[in-house]
Formats: C-alpha cells, structure tokens, sequence
C-alpha cells in the first residue's frame, strides 16, 4: 500500500503540481510527452499503459466498436433525420471514438492502478476527476483534484461532414473554432 499516487494525463498537469508532490508520491504518466518531461526532470514515475494488459485493450476496443453507430435504431432520434436522412450519420465519427477509446482506457487503467496499488491518498487534475468520481467516493479514498493550467482538447481543428449527392459525394470543414467562438 502506497500512501499518494499521482495521475498525470500531460505536461500542463506537471505544470501544476507542487513540488514537494512531485518528489515524495507514486506517479502515473498518461502520455509520453508527460514521460518525457519527468524523465528530463528525473523525477522517479511509472508508465500508466503498463496497468493495462493487452486482453484488456482488446476488450476496451471491442466496446467502443459496438458504439461505431449509436445513433441508428434510436426512436428518441428520430427527430434528427431530415429528409430520410439521419442528421448524426453525416458526421465524421472518427474524433468521438478515438476520444471515446482514450477515456475507456484511462478508466480501467485508472482502475487497475487503484487496485494494484491501494493507494490511501491519489492527487490529479480536472481532466481525471469524473473517472475518479466515477470509480471510487471521498469517503473509500480520498481524492485531491487541482486545476490545470491547460485545457482539454480535442483532436481535430475542423469537422468533416460527408454526404453523397447521387454519385457525387460531397465533403464540408466546418472549423470548430470558429463554431464555439460564435
């Protein structure tokens, strides 16, 4: 049993964590540029991938690919079609499951840390904290969430609809930024 473990997802949650945590507790990296940084700073960590076996990476995909086509067959979506088509279906489905297939895996390797470790305090930022809510309450182990300096991001800059038009199949970028910040 370890008393603090430590759940890095990237560099900006290095950023923001103290030192005397970064040099007396167990930590995770979540990504090789969050490895790379604590190597480079010879800060003692464990790579998180390592909590997750192969059989377990194969059963996390297996779940996400049942989510391939979600929005089919739903009657509470049937709103969303127009015209015979389905709305949701024109959208490129790529970024929701690569991001979906991220937040699977930080889940159960989050997990499998959590039991192999048995840790009595764990320490991470935001960006794990409905993982954590998710997995364990205040009261079985307590939790510290710190703010990041960094914020979420998702994968691409743009947003590809795809359509046919009889033979012809048409593509639109919508910018995501320019999306939110209107």
């Amino acid at each position: 049993m370890v008393d603090t473990i430590v759940l890095v997802k990237d560099a900006d949650d290095i950023e923001s964590l103290p030192d005397e945590i970064l040099h007396n507790c167990d930590i995770f990296s979540f990504n090789i540029e969050a490895h790379k940084i604590l190597e480079l700073k010879k800060i003692h960590h464990f790579i998180a991938e390592e909590f997750l076996s192969a059989k377990e990476r194969q059963q996390t995909f297996d779940i996400v690919s049942n989510f391939h086509q979600w929005y089919k067959n739903k009657k509470e979506l049937e709103s969303l079609h127009y015209d015979g088509i389905n709305i949701l279906g024109l959208m490129d489905t790529i970024e929701f499951h690569t991001h979906l297939m991220n937040e699977f895996i930080n889940f159960f390797t989050i997990k499998n840390i959590i039991k192999e470790k048995n840790p009595k305090k764990i320490i991470s930022t935001e960006k794990f904290s409905e993982i954590l809510k998710t997995l364990i309450s205040k009261n079985e182990i307590p939790y510290e969430i710190l703010e990041s300096s960094g914020s979420e991001k998702l994968y691409w800059e743009d947003i590809q609809i795809k359509q046919n038009i009889g033979n012809i199949p048409i593509s639109l970028n919508v910018s995501r930024t320019k999306c939110i910040s209107t």
